[in-house]
Parts: C-alpha cells; sequence; structure tokens
C-alpha cells in the first residue's frame, strides 16, 4: 500500500476549498486596511486616481492622432497648393495640432507614459 499514490477524499476538497476561502478572506481585509490607509492620508486619492487613469487613456490617444494631424496638414498643403485656402486651412491645423499637443504635455505631468518595456501591472 506504500507505493500506491494518494488518492484525494472528499475531506482534502473540503480542506482546500476553507484555505482558499481563507486567503481570500484575508486578500480583502488587506486590500481595505489600504484604501483606509490610503483615505487617512489623502482624502482625495480616489478621485486623483481616476484622474490619473483617465489622464493615461487621453494621452495615449492623442498620441496616436498626432501623427494623422501631421499627415493631414502636408496632405491638405499638397492639394491646396499656394491659394489663400490653403494658408487658413494649414493655419487651422497647425493650431489644432498645436493645442493637441499642449493637452499631451500637460496630461503627461498629470500621469507621465508608461514606457513601453513595462508591462501592466495586475
Amino acid at each position: 500500500m506504500s507505493e500506491k499514490p494518494y488518492k484525494a477524499l472528499g475531506i482534502d476538497v473540503l480542506n482546500a476549498a476553507r484555505h482558499d476561502r481563507e486567503r481570500a478572506i484575508d486578500a480583502f481585509i488587506g486590500a481595505h486596511h489600504a484604501m483606509e490607509k490610503a483615505t487617512l492620508a489623502d482624502r482625495d486619492w480616489g478621485v486623483k486616481a481616476s484622474r490619473r487613469v483617465r489622464a493615461i487613456v487621453v494621452n495615449e490617444q492623442l498620441g496616436r492622432h498626432l501623427p494623422s494631424l501631421d499627415a493631414a496638414i502636408q496632405e491638405n498643403g499638397r492639394i491646396l497648393g499656394e491659394t489663400l485656402r490653403a494658408r487658413e486651412v494649414q493655419q487651422h491645423l497647425r493650431a489644432l495640432r498645436a493645442e493637441a499637443e499642449m493637452a499631451r504635455l500637460r496630461l503627461s505631468d498629470i500621469a507621465p507614459v508608461p514606457s513601453r518595456s513595462m508591462s501592466p501591472g495586475p
């Protein structure tokens, strides 16, 4: 009998479930303590965290759209040539691009863009 592999019994499954339940409870209690500690340190931590997440998302989107604006400026300039309307369009698109770049820089101050080499946390 000593050479036979162990077969799990129903009591083993019950003990594993209890153990997992206790670990989950400990994790929730730990998370609650961390949130309480953060609230005591700074009452607005949740609002700041939410703003940071939104800033990261918007900044990422702006980063993707800036090259498109550059391409539109060049393409419109090529199509319209040196007409008065071309200058108006170019001026408008350049102002839009500058405004988008300024917004991206402001958002970078709130939430610096993480480097691509780092993987997102759990």
